[in-house]
Order: structure tokens, then sequence, then C-alpha cells
């Protein structure tokens, strides 16, 4: 068994290395893709995904599509969100956490979309929103 949890380890370790250097070889392709969060921080997706995840109807779900997106199926198997240990097996593995800037990036990105929806909402139902006012 312990031999086995080393081995899975050391190939969960290799997979997310080989993972973080082909993000880091994708600038090439950045022409047709979008980035999420700030200017700058380097997570992007492909259009086709970010139009995708744009035509949910709700944050939910649009947060999921991002996600999905943004990681490969092989990095969620290997992974969860925060790097806990499992709250159903206590015996199982101690996974990798997610990416925290690539989470970052959509958390951010998502907090946008909200309030511009809050404030696009607002205006109208106000007959105008006084930005002054906030």
């Amino acid at each position: 068994m312990y031999k086995q949890l080393k081995e899975i380890k050391a190939s969960q370790a290799n997979f997310m290395r080989d993972y973080a250097r082909a993000r880091n070889n994708d600038d090439e392709n950045q022409n047709d893709q979008h980035e999420l969060g700030h200017v700058g921080s380097g997570v992007f997706i492909s259009k086709n995904s970010w139009t995708t995840a744009e035509q949910k109807r709700s944050y939910q779900s649009m947060g999921k599509a991002l996600i999905k997106a943004a990681f490969p199926t092989e990095v969620m198997l290997l992974s969860n969100l925060r790097g806990n240990a499992s709250k159903i097996d206590k015996n199982a593995p101690k996974k990798p956490a997610l990416d925290l800037n690539i989470m970052n990036a959509i958390k951010g990105y998502l907090t946008y979309v909200l309030l511009t929806d809050i404030l696009f909402r607002a205006s109208f139902s106000t007959g105008g929103l006084d930005i002054l006012s906030l």
C-alpha cells in the first residue's frame, strides 16, 4: 500500500510539473484565447469556452464552465479545490490544491461580472445610477 501511495504521489507531481510547463508554453496561442481576471494574470481559456461560460444562466454554472475550461480533466481528477484531505474517505491520500492563480482569476472575473450586473440593474431601477452616491 505504501509503495502504491508513493507511486501515485510521484505521478501527481510529474503531471502537475508537466501541466505547468505546458501552460507556460502556450504564449503563441493567445490570439484565440481570452484572459481571465486582471490584465496580466496569465490565465487564458479559449474564446469558445469563454463564450460558452458567458451564455450560462447563473453565476454558479458560469463558474463551473470556467473551471472546466481552465483545468484539464486530468488535473481535476488528481486535485481538489484547496488541497485538503478527503472528508469522505479518511484513508485517501491528500491531493494537491488547484492552481491558486487560476482560481483567483476565475473568482475575480466572476466578481467583476456580478458587480457589473448589479450596477446595470440598479441603473434601470432607479432611473439612473449616481456613481458619487455609492
